[in-house]
């Protein structure tokens, strides 16, 4: 009798221990195990990071795990898939954990079998495929969702339709700007890689050539020496468009003429509009024959010009400003060109990639009559001092912006799911009585980079407006700052560690605000508004709701698995159990949760669980408990009864 009944005693104590040890804190007292696994839903950012497709031993593709998203902790890199122009030539099939700083490495033209684990932060993975096309080729690296985490392309400037046709494909998808890297340059055993310490922007400047391939190891930049020119180049801003009939994005260009008499490499040029503009555009491997003018639209450069007064500037490869216009209240759908004796006027009949032409009714000797504080060179010939562009006729005062500190961020939108690029936001709120432009207010990271909000934007009384940025916010926390145009900060507001397709929003909460992680995402619309308060579970059986009472009235609440997981919610949710609950209500008695936790953690007690999580600890305490009572029960009624 005694054996069986601690037998019985014991076999009491599977499930609960098999709970505790589900949800037992992790060595490093962080959230516990089950938390931390459920919890981070994004993707892990992974990089295609050097590729050696002139190999004469064999071809490689390295990747580089820049963000496991779960804080180094480490994310399983299964469903990812290298896709080789347009061919699937490996994929992960199983769970496989790589941190962040690892590295996973194929190597073509082996028949090794692929590891099953890392070793030291290291896959290596392997393919009996001969290698990489060492002309024209597309690399793309696929997310578990499908869509492209990552591209590579490199030509020889003479691409098949079949090879421009998967280059335009990851372009379209965002994964790629701009011309692909040079080919042709490239020598036996030479690899290309990134400059892994700077941003991605998904264009030829973040790639280098290496002499010598550095394959599942940290690259060493080796920035290749600019070849001297072979005669003195002359580049200059030729003609621009900065108000195109219809709509301005992606179809306003500035157009680059080579007046030297041998043709000219742009590789290092840049371009922008201004300090605080637009981001500056660097050239690619890019050849303007003798006498050649090439224009580039802002689908690829991604510069906005502004249109009332802003400034299109050139700098050489050693980042001297070599040419600059400014100009004033552009007509839509006309361009401004320099004529053959380096005057500028505005003409009817723009003429990219083409020679400029003027009408006998427009005036191609503009005076004059402001001049640039840079000094700068312009028209490529020293000594001149820039001029800004007028239409000839009496322009108008500018309209001013209102410069106000009743605006204010009340949004962040800086990790959509999938390619960043072209999604990420910033919502302003007009609390005023009055219509606002924002034209020319500025937003800034804290890396210094600005967007200017474009001219003649506004914001009506008591709205919200969700600005579209053009320049890249960081998903690992960073501070946002609103500028109005007098340079004065009007609001600022620092964000953590983002999460994938989550908004940083100022919500309201019981008449409270505060700015936290939400799913319910309202670009250019009113925060969501929340309410916090205790209720008490009376069913749980539902899959992803429950019913509970609220004031002594039923209540249904719904909740997505991204907020509180099915395995959690299992354990979690019980019937009898009180909560503090903030949720959102969605009419007729029915709520949407945000968040969850114990009614005994609501006073007096802090919750170290990630934001919008529930917690669980204290299921974790009352299991212990019951397991250790039921021991020390069956151990006293064993020596009772012997």
């Amino acid at each position: 009798m005694r054996k069986i009944l601690i037998a019985l005693a014991l076999l009491f104590q599977i499930p609960l221990a098999h709970a505790y040890v589900e949800c037992v804190s992790t060595p490093t007292g962080g959230a516990s195990t089950a938390l931390a696994n459920l919890s981070n839903s994004a993707s892990p950012e992974i990089l295609i990071n050097e590729v050696s497709f002139k190999d004469k031993t064999a071809d490689f593709i390295e990747l580089y795990i820049k963000d496991d998203k779960n804080s180094g902790l480490g994310a399983s890199i299964k469903d990812f898939s290298i896709k080789v122009d347009g061919t699937e030539i490996k994929k992960i099939a199983s769970d496989i954990l790589l941190k962040t700083n690892g590295f996973i490495l194929l190597t073509f033209k082996s028949s090794a079998t692929d590891e099953a684990a890392a070793t030291d932060n290291i896959l290596k993975l392997y393919t009996t495929r001969d290698g990489l096309v060492s002309t024209t080729s597309v690399i793309a690296l696929n997310s578990p969702a499908a869509s492209i985490a990552d591209a590579i392309c490199w030509d020889d400037g003479t691409p098949t339709e079949t090879q421009q046709t998967k280059i335009t494909e990851i372009k379209n998808a965002g994964a790629w700007t701009g011309a692909c890297v040079s080919s042709a340059g490239i020598k036996d055993n030479e690899s290309i890689g990134r400059n892994i310490s700077s941003d991605d922007t998904n264009q030829t400047s973040d790639w280098y050539t290496f002499a010598t391939s550095t394959p599942a190891a940290t690259n060493i930049q080796q920035v290749q020496p600019e070849p001297p020119p072979a005669a003195p180049v002359q580049i200059v801003i030729n003609e621009f468009m900065p108000d195109p009939e219809g709509t301005d994005t992606g179809n306003e260009w500035i157009e680059l003429k080579n007046l030297g008499a041998t043709a000219a490499n742009l590789i290092g040029y840049k371009i922008d509009d201004s300090d605080s503009g637009s981001s500056a555009y660097t050239f690619p491997d890019t050849t303007l024959a003798a006498g050649e003018a090439k224009a580039f639209y802002s689908s690829e450069t991604k510069i906005v010009l502004n249109n009332d007064t802003d400034r299109v500037r050139l700098f050489n490869t050693a980042g001297a400003l070599i040419d600059e216009i400014l100009y004033e209240k552009p007509l839509s759908g006309q361009s401004f060109s320099r004529d053959s004796s380096g005057q500028w006027s505005i003409t009817t009949t723009p003429t990219p990639n083409a020679s400029n032409t003027f009408s006998n009714s427009e005036n191609s000797s503009v005076t004059c009559n402001k001049i640039s504080l840079a000094n700068a060179v312009a028209g490529g010939s020293a000594g001149n001092k820039t001029p800004i562009v007028k239409t000839g006729a009496e322009i108008a005062p500018n309209e001013v912006s209102e410069y106000t500190d009743e605006v204010s961020i009340t949004e962040i939108f800086p990790n959509p799911a999938g390619t960043d690029t072209a999604k990420e936001w910033v919502e302003i709120y007009n609390e005023s009585n009055k219509k606002i432009n924002l034209g020319n207010w500025e937003i800034q990271t804290d890396n210094k980079r600005k967007y200017a909000i474009k001219d003649k934007t506004f914001i009506s009384a008591n709205a919200y407006l969700a600005v579209n940025l053009k320049i890249p916010l960081k998903n690992s926390g960073a501070h946002i700052s609103l500028i109005d145009p007098e340079g004065n900060i009007v609001d600022e507001v620092d964000y953590p560690q983002s999460r994938e397709n989550l908004s940083y929003a100022k919500t309201v909460s019981n008449n409270s605000t505060a700015w936290e992680w939400t799913k319910d995402i309202t670009p250019s619309k009113e925060n969501p508004i929340y309410e916090t308060f205790s209720a008490q579970i009376t069913d749980a059986s539902s899959k992803n709701q429950f019913s509970a009472l609220k004031d002594d009235k039923r209540i249904t609440i719904s909740y997505s698995e991204e907020t509180l997981p099915a395995a959690l919610a299992a354990n979690v949710l019980q019937t009898g159990e009180n909560f503090s609950i903030k949720a959102r209500e969605i009419g007729g008695g029915a709520y949407e949760l945000q968040s969850i936790e114990p009614a005994q953690m609501k006073n007096g007690s802090t919750s170290s669980q990630p934001e919008n999580k529930p917690s669980s600890n204290i299921y974790l305490a009352f299991a212990l408990g019951i397991s250790i009572a039921a021991t020390i029960g069956a151990i006293l009624y064993i020596k009772k009864n012997v």
